[in-house]
């Protein structure tokens, strides 16, 4: 699993390892806007009734009534909306930072995605459009999330979990219940079928798809939504825009792998559940040549003059993202290449997440 330098937060460091995996199952899309849309608006509504009292009857305000009707000009719901002195000609607006989920372990974390990602991510272009349509409007409805850290990955992933087992309670079942969560970078490249060598073309995927923004583009027989494609003579061979997409595309584009998932490579870069280590390969000499040649190429690098053992500490306060979305070059389609980020501070408009699932049997 080698890793790969991309931007300031990831590093060139690892070797190989084996592990084993035990069963589990993982989501054939990418978690889209339309579900993590759910998410938002499920929490959202779920404050506005508890800021108006609206509990059943008999469940000593423990258990919100669903069939009351939210005013969203009550005054009682002013803390969720915006400063007074913060209001546009004095509208009253949710305000998406206030919108707030508690996790089943107590942790409080603001889910609302940053939309402002499309902007900071490619400051030169215009993307204005992206920011304030991608997430909300419904014809980008299948297409996957961005903008979202680790760790509201991880809070969509408690929330699907309380509202999956309260499903099942529902209809009695109790012999078992779910977790779900982020795959492992593990299982992640276990459920990634690797090819060797990574071919990048499939001629029969040749195919004009049409965009929400208004253009239509052709796929030139590209397997996968990535950036630039370039040969041995280091000529570029592709353009973002040649596999059919200019950003991302809908969870169900390209053909699924052997395994039926789609997107694991390309489209965007999914989040793992696994942060970095560090396993150091030396020489016969007792060199680790891979360190020293990063050191060499890299001047700047933060390894330049730490230990090894700071080397490990540093990188597990990064969590591992596997597959490559939209603007990466053709490297990042690897299986084994990771990158690394900061779980709570990372946000992209090239990098979401999909879910795993473990069937637990219920110990009662």
């Amino acid at each position: 699993m080698a890793g790969r330098r991309t931007g300031g937060d990831s590093v060139n460091l690892g070797i190989p390892i084996k592990k084993n995996i035990h069963p589990f199952f993982i989501s054939k899309f990418e978690v889209r806007n339309k579900d993590y849309r759910g998410f938002v608006t499920w929490v959202r509504d779920s404050i506005a009734h508890v800021l108006l009292k609206h509990f059943a009857v008999g469940t000593n305000n423990k258990q919100i009534d669903w069939t009351k009707l939210i005013n969203w000009k009550d005054d009682r719901l002013d803390p969720i909306m915006v400063s007074p002195d913060e209001r546009i000609y004095g509208r009253k607006e949710i305000d998406a930072n206030r919108i707030i989920y508690k996790m089943s372990s107590g942790q409080e974390i603001a889910i609302y995605p940053d939309t402002l990602c499309w902007i900071r991510d490619f400051a030169y272009s215009y993307n204005e459009p992206m920011t304030k349509r991608y997430f909300q409007h419904p014809a980008f409805g299948n297409y996957p999330v961005v903008g979202v850290t680790q760790l509201q990955a991880l809070a969509y992933c408690d929330w699907k979990t309380v509202q999956w087992n309260n499903a099942l309670l529902a209809v009695n079942e109790t012999k078992c219940r779910l977790i779900v969560r982020l795959p492992s970078s593990e299982e992640w490249e276990y459920a990634a079928t690797p090819e060797f060598p990574l071919t990048v073309r499939d001629t029969a995927q040749i195919k004009s798809y049409q965009n929400p923004t208004g253009y239509k583009a052709t796929n030139y027989g590209y397997k996968y939504n990535f950036g630039k494609y370039y040969s041995e003579a280091n000529m570029q061979l592709k353009s973002y825009i040649d596999d059919g997409f200019f950003y991302t595309a809908p969870g169900n584009t390209y053909k699924p792998d052997s395994n039926g998932l789609y997107n694991l490579l390309g489209n965007v870069a999914e989040w793992t559940a696994s942060y970095g280590s560090y396993q150091p390969l030396y020489d016969q000499h007792g060199i680790n040549q891979e360190l020293s040649a990063l050191r060499k190429k890299f001047p700047n690098s933060p390894f330049k003059e730490m230990e090894e053992t700071a080397i490990d500490a540093y990188l597990k306060k990064y969590v591992i993202v596997k597959g490559g979305g939209w603007s990466d070059e053709d490297l990042y389609l690897q299986t084994g290449i990771n990158q690394y980020y900061l779980p709570g501070s990372t946000v992209h408009c090239y990098l979401g997440f999909r879910i795993a699932v473990e069937l637990i049997p219920d110990s009662n």
